[in-house]
């Protein structure tokens, strides 16, 4: 580490409202269709259940068809 930096590190995240979150997984699901048989997503954890912060991540449960 240089001389004089700092060891603190500040990360900091988009704001992503559970709404535009929503909007984002059913733009991917609809990009992997032709690929992916997927039958079912299922979001789960904080977004879920509207209790998400900024360090929150997102949970999701993707069933999909064997080819």
């Amino acid at each position: 580490m240089p001389e004089g930096s700092s060891s603190t590190v500040r990360i900091f995240w988009p704001e992503l409202n559970r709404e535009e979150l929503i909007k984002r997984i059913r733009e991917g699901i609809k990009s992997v269709l032709n690929v992916l048989p997927i039958t079912k997503v299922v979001l789960f954890g904080s977004y879920a259940r509207a209790r998400h912060t900024a360090a929150s991540d997102v949970d999701l449960l993707v069933v999909y068809r064997r080819a």
